[in-house]
């Protein structure tokens, strides 16, 4: 490739090297990209002279006490690149994997601002087994995870512009990391372009890449990346509904800690919420269990988050199919947790009294989840009434602020408010097995 004098633009981009245990090629690596960008290298707390050679082949270094990870090393030389001045960073591999003689592309793409992170992207049928087949499925898995096109997630040739990494915020250290960037992007608006680069692979030399912790890990923060998607939607929904969205979503969440809801667990597959509190009246089940008021129960609420979100035009059959599997997988969820807890041990019953329109079908497919709805109870005194009606018009709100499709005609006075309960005898009976695949 024809070397470009470098622009205007180009002059605020510095290349980022890091490295551990690179003897045999830094300073090749450094001497090449020097061509074009000067140079920042992090060695990792190298044992060797990669450091010594870095910096004789005219590179600026800074080295970690101890080896610590190609993320941290990373994070380290972002921040370095800022407080020297720079406005992008290109991230080059230290063994030679990435080729220099394309630092133009990136350096082109800065310049004509087509993306604030803009990522190589290699050939996957020049990579060898398995990777030909892994990286390609990462790459569709992330997309399915993040809701846009990613042609490429593990390459670690990319620029990121100082607005991008004063933007996001990265927990991760390892290979995931690089996955973690583009969902902050996506989370954070930052626009992402992708640059053809070639697929470079060295047979002599030893990856860092461990296939079953970091597939592991990948999985991990792909499951992660899903599951803060659907929170962000929802977020982004709630935004549509204004500043009542936004208050109803502030009050649930203090009222959730005043009350002590919790999560049992972070699958976002999971629609259930808990509260350890008491039974509020006296019950007879179908099993014959009778509760008493007052007893020590588990109260079951709603994870608005998760609940999936309604079409516009009203519930169809796919909405309708991905709540009952959505409601069976967590009803699996919970037996799973009760059974395994010696605290659940004097518990007898799971339920609360709900607000929800009690047609026939919801009533027919909450018996068929085992779930008992009772008849509502009678409402005694003014209190008793006002209680009713501040139910439903709370759980109009919550619907309105999480999921503004299902509160469309659908008033709050639409809302029936009856006890649904199902006794830990006959959840374990139902639900206490494996659990297969999702709920998807």
């Amino acid at each position: 490739m024809t070397q470009n004098t470098p622009s205007e633009a180009w002059q605020k981009i510095i290349a980022l090297v890091p490295a551990w245990n690179e003897s045999a090629t830094i300073s090749a690596v450094v001497t090449h990209i020097s061509q074009y960008l000067p140079v920042l290298v992090v060695d990792d707390g190298s044992t060797d002279d990669t450091a010594k050679l870095a910096a004789a082949a005219g590179a600026t270094v800074i080295s970690h006490v101890a080896n610590q990870g190609k993320g941290k090393a990373l994070k380290t030389g972002y921040s370095q690149a800022l407080a020297m001045g720079y406005d992008a960073v290109l991230a080059l591999d230290a063994d030679g994997q990435h080729d220099p003689d394309e630092i133009p592309l990136f350096c082109e793409a800065y310049a004509a601002g087509v993306g604030e992170m803009i990522i190589g992207q290699r050939t996957f049928e020049h990579m060898p087994f398995p990777r030909w087949i892994t990286t390609p499925t990462g790459a569709w898995l992330l997309s399915r995870a993040l809701g846009i096109k990613v042609t490429d997630n593990q390459c670690g040739y990319r620029l990121l512009t100082r607005h991008c990494i004063e933007t996001i915020s990265l927990e991760t250290d390892g290979f995931e990391m690089e996955v973690e960037m583009i969902w902050q992007a996506v989370k954070h608006d930052l626009p992402i372009a992708w640059v053809p680069v070639k697929t470079i692979y060295l047979p002599e030399r030893k990856s860092g890449f461990k296939p079953v912790r970091d597939t592991r890990r990948f999985l991990k923060m792909v499951r992660r990346i899903r599951r803060e998607r659907r929170a962000w939607d929802k977020e982004k929904e709630a935004d549509k509904t204004g500043s009542l969205g936004r208050l109803v979503r502030s009050f649930d969440r203090r009222q959730r800690r005043k009350l002590g809801i919790y999560e049992f667990t972070d699958d976002p597959q999971c629609i259930f919420r808990l509260e350890r509190g008491e039974c509020p009246a006296d019950f007879t089940l179908n099993d014959g269990v009778k509760l008493k008021k007052g007893e020590k129960v588990l109260l079951l609420h709603l994870w608005s988050d998760h609940v999936p979100s309604m079409p516009s035009d009203g519930a169809d059959l796919v909405w309708a199919r991905k709540m009952r599997c959505m409601l069976e997988y967590s009803m699996h969820l919970l037996a799973n947790y009760v059974s395994q807890s010696p605290a659940f041990e004097s518990i007898r019953a799971v339920g609360n009294i709900s607000a929800l329109p009690f047609s026939k079908a919801t009533i027919r497919l909450l018996d068929r989840l085992g779930l008992e709805v009772l008849p509502p109870l009678k409402a005694r005194s003014l209190y008793d009434r006002a209680a009713v009606w501040v139910r439903r018009i709370w759980t109009w709100l919550l619907r309105k602020a999480f999921n503004p499709a299902s509160a469309i005609d659908r008033p709050p006075k639409a809302f029936g408010v009856r006890p649904m309960w199902i006794s830990k005898e006959r959840l374990l009976e139902l639900y206490s097995k494996s659990i297969a695949g999702d709920a998807s």
